[in-house]
């Protein structure tokens, strides 16, 4: 059981990683949809886009913690 833990808690420590690496870290300054330059209007698919890349590296990092937990865990009841 214990093997368990420490092989979820690998396999989700990749995951994250991985996740963190393709989405970014989630602690960036947020445009939702506007250029770098003053634009007149906001882009739709770059705001659905921000969102979906937040929700995904947030996520990536969630799963980086709770692979710690699983981990810990493993240690502790050994």
């Amino acid at each position: 059981m214990l093997t368990i833990f420490s092989l979820i808690g690998v396999w989700l420590n990749i995951t994250g990683v991985i996740g963190l690496f393709l989405f970014g870290m989630p602690f960036h300054v947020p445009r939702k949809g506007d250029f770098l330059l003053i634009s007149s209007k906001r882009d739709d698919k770059e705001v659905r886009k921000e969102y979906a890349f937040s929700f995904l590296s947030w996520s990536s990092l969630a799963l980086i913690i709770v692979s710690a937990v699983f981990q810990t865990m493993a240690v502790c009841f050994s």
